[in-house]
């Protein structure tokens, strides 16, 4: 939803950039204000609006921007990163080679809370994958499988529409590849 994110490596302070959405908007999706992502997302100092990122770059007067600028190594995919309109005119250096490499090395480790929240949705998965196979009969379709995954998880620990992670149900041709199929090949068909 093109949001932004600057944390101020002097002060230790973290400010989100959020869009200004149309009151038309409400209609169809829930938009929160400036006081709803502060709730939200408590480690966050501050929250201010897009429009005000290079106000904000000029006030900080920063020597250096770091921009987390990179190739995710899981999804071969490039980082999305703000227009170098906010933060260009500061007059700071511009390094767009160290944070991501930073930022992706420091995924590989995890403190006691992680940890613990990873064997939460391990224990999870194991119990969803269980009822799946407790359920699975021959002739049944992929999503009928997956739906005995989400079933249990939503009933059982009330995860909503959001899973510890999406499950793979493979069935006849499918489940011999499972991940493997040619991304690019349906992204081009399409």
């Amino acid at each position: 939803m093109d949001c932004y994110g600057a944390i101020n490596f002097e002060t230790e302070k973290a400010t989100l950039f959020i869009p200004i959405l149309s009151d038309l908007l409400k209609i169809w999706m829930t938009t929160m204000d400036q006081e709803a992502y502060k709730a939200k997302y408590p480690l966050i100092d501050d929250v201010q609006y897009t429009d005000q990122m290079e106000d904000y770059f000029k006030a900080q007067g920063p020597e250096t921007v770091f921009v987390n600028s990179g190739v995710n190594s899981d999804s071969g995919l490039k980082t999305m990163i703000a227009e170098d309109k906010f933060y260009k005119e500061t007059g700071a250096t511009t390094d767009v080679d160290k944070l991501h490499n930073i930022v992706s090395e420091s995924r590989v480790y995890k403190n006691d809370e992680e940890m613990e929240i990873m064997r939460w949705a391990s224990k999870i998965t194991c119990e969803a994958h269980c009822n799946v196979m407790k359920n699975c009969k021959v002739g049944q379709r992929e999503s009928q499988l997956e739906s005995f995954f989400n079933y249990h998880a939503q009933q059982k620990y009330f995860c909503g529409r959001v899973q510890p992670y999406v499950s793979v149900c493979g069935c006849g041709p499918s489940a011999a590849t499972l991940h493997y199929h040619d991304n690019d090949k349906w992204l081009k068909s399409g």
